[in-house]
């Protein structure tokens, strides 16, 4: 699947979920982030807020946007590494997806400003990611 087709078709959705899936996507590929850094575990026993990319730690700037990617076991001193998205002139632009669901956040959970930041109304797990790509990432394959 092409990046930038992908870009086409999820880009012109106003659905929630697909503004969700779409921007991490987008995050994932720029910031070279793994799923597992993006989405809550199964297994319950990996499952750990101190873990999670809180919405707090996002900071908006005209032409880019960081966030911190918490401690993780490789991380000796457990200061959490910044990941910072700069915006392009590409198809696939991550930074104007990103303030689209920031926005649409702030004004589903007008609320909760200190929540996870990709995971209204509940944590976002890996299982589903998987389903979501199957069906709707399916008929985007490269011709």
């Amino acid at each position: 699947m092409s990046l930038v087709k992908a870009s086409q078709e999820l880009n012109l959705s106003s659905s929630y979920d697909n503004s969700l899936f779409f921007t991490l996507l987008l995050t994932g590929f720029h910031g070279l982030m793994r799923l597992g850094e993006i989405t809550w575990p199964d297994k319950t026993n990996l499952q750990d807020y101190r873990k999670v990319i809180m919405r707090n730690s996002v900071h908006i700037d005209p032409k880019s946007f960081q966030f911190v990617l918490p401690g993780h076991k490789a991380d000796c001193f457990f200061e959490g590494s910044l990941v910072i998205i700069q915006s392009t002139d590409l198809a696939n632009d991550p930074y104007q997806p990103f303030i689209s669901y920031l926005s649409q956040c702030n004004h589903r959970f007008p609320l909760r400003p200190q929540r996870v930041l990709y995971t209204p109304p509940h944590n976002l797990s890996r299982s589903e990611w998987n389903g979501w790509t199957g069906r709707n990432l399916v008929g985007m394959t490269c011709q």
